[in-house]
């Protein structure tokens, strides 16, 4: 399938022209960090959205659209938020199939999640950023930035978004009886959910674009991309880490004069922000990113997928989407919210099993340099990582992990 990447909550530096013939476009008194606000309490601004949605499914019979920060989309003043509307326009008249709408949002919030039956009634999934920031600072021991609120919580924070999706939820908590409350996020399926370890956002705005392969030990990367593919959420792949590219993927852009001295400058709070800065860092120690060598620099080298590092990642990579294809994927279109039956997350020690739709998928994991105890798998062992791990007497070994199926 093909979905497109689609910015609804702000317009460009250069080229908008809007604000000099449809000034009411624009909120006056909301700002974003790209500019004046766009006001959704105007009709005209909510259909020209929709029906830009409506355009790219309809006239290009693209498979979906994944809806860009839209935390910077402020429209609680209107009846229906324009995320709703989007939607209902867009379940209504793209007949034929399902289209599948994302959305990335760091407020973290679930209320447009809402299921009817097997399928959402809006929004089909979020970009689980959470899942990334544990597993980054778990892989890399960087608490820069936005990081470093994982740090001490690192790998309790990187076992809840396995389980139950999002860690730090925008949602209050949900009491589903008299003594039972609950977080948001676990009352979505798995597949509300996608989850990654890189992305263009988490690569692309660090310092030097370096992909988490430059820092992170080998095994312990093969470790977590296994859990990645492996666990019932929906997995996204950045482009080259499944032949274990090595070349970055640095910000460029390509403006001149104010604009392109402006994206330079900021390019250092960007850095900070994604905590991969060196404390003596000035501006013009990092890719200029209007710079052509910085964007030559930022393409695939193809050449690596045949190489001996390339090809044994490429073979991991395909035997695990196989092994997810067949044991899986045939249970995630009736799972449900709550899914989480075991969970125990201590110090880099997992043991969880999703309840999915006939049968339970049991994970344990060990993220240490020590054997651990752990639950024993009621299942059949589907997936080991080392290839010739095992779970005897109820321990664990080191850098290991494990995937059952028990029906």
């Amino acid at each position: 399938m093909v979905l497109l990447d689609v910015v609804y909550n702000h317009f460009g530096p250069e080229g908008n022209y809007l604000p000099t013939y449809a000034k009411s476009f624009f909120h006056r008194e909301r700002q974003t960090p790209w500019g004046n606000a766009i006001d959704f309490t105007e009709q005209p601004v909510r259909d020209f959205f929709v029906e830009n949605a409506l355009y790219w499914l309809q006239e290009f019979n693209l498979d979906g659209l994944r809806i860009d920060a839209v935390h910077a989309i402020e429209d609680e003043e209107s009846e229906i938020h324009i995320l709703s509307e989007l939607a209902h326009r867009v379940r209504t008249e793209c007949t034929g199939r399902r289209r599948h709408l994302v959305v990335e949002d760091n407020r973290n919030i679930t209320r447009f999640f809402a299921r009817e039956g097997d399928l959402a009634k809006e929004i089909d999934a979020g970009w689980n950023d959470d899942f990334h920031h544990a597993a980054h600072v778990i892989a890399t021991n960087e608490t820069g930035g936005y990081l470093g609120a994982f740090d001490k919580t690192r790998f309790r924070d990187f076992g809840t978004a396995l389980a139950e999706g999002y860690v730090r939820a925008g949602d209050e908590p949900v009491k589903v009886s008299k003594r039972e409350t609950v977080s948001a996020p676990s009352l979505m399926p798995p597949t509300a959910y996608v989850v990654f370890i890189q992305n263009h956002d988490q690569i692309g705005n660090r310092a030097y674009g370096d992909r988490l392969n430059a820092t992170a030990a080998p095994e312990l990367l093969d470790l977590l991309e296994t859990m990645l593919l492996l666990s019932p959420s929906i997995p996204l792949v950045f482009m080259g880490e499944e032949y274990d590219e090595t070349r970055p993927f640095q910000f460029f852009c390509d403006y001149r004069g104010a604009t392109a001295k402006a994206f330079r400058e900021g390019r250092l709070g960007e850095a900070i922000a994604f905590g991969s800065l060196p404390e003596d860092a000035k501006p013009d120690d990092l890719p200029d990113p209007n710079s052509e060598g910085t964007f030559r620099d930022s393409q695939l080298d193809w050449r690596h997928a045949t190489a001996k590092a390339g090809t044994r990642k490429l073979d991991m990579f395909r035997e695990l989407l196989r092994k997810r294809k067949a044991h899986i994927v045939p249970g995630l279109h009736g799972a449900k919210g709550q899914a989480v039956n075991l969970r125990r997350f201590e110090d880099g020690v997992y043991a969880i099993d999703w309840q999915l739709d006939g049968f339970i998928l049991e994970m344990r994991a060990n993220l240490t340099d020590q054997s651990a105890d752990l639950h024993a798998f009621r299942g059949d062992i589907i997936h080991a990582y080392p290839q010739d791990a095992d779970f005897e007497n109820g321990k664990i070994g080191p850098m290991t992990v494990l995937f059952a199926k028990w029906a």
